[in-house]
């Protein structure tokens, strides 16, 4: 599993349901990218400096497969 989300990754969507999962025991393949610096500008001209662009997506996945 793996939660790309364009919040705080200490704080967002993927930190809390990965402690979810471990509440309940779970412990599937998972990992989450969020964003992980200020910076200026939309957030899709933040996507690749923070790595929640498309390649990487898709290196996380690798990663995660690997």
């Amino acid at each position: 599993m793996l939660v790309v989300e364009a919040f705080n990754r200490n704080t967002g969507l993927g930190s809390r349901y990965g402690s979810w999962l471990l509440e309940r025991g779970l412990t599937p393949k998972f990992a989450y990218l969020g964003t992980h610096h200020e910076g200026c500008g939309g957030l899709w001209e933040q996507y690749i400096h923070q790595g929640i662009d498309p390649q990487g997506i898709i290196n996380k996945v690798k990663q995660l497969l690997g």
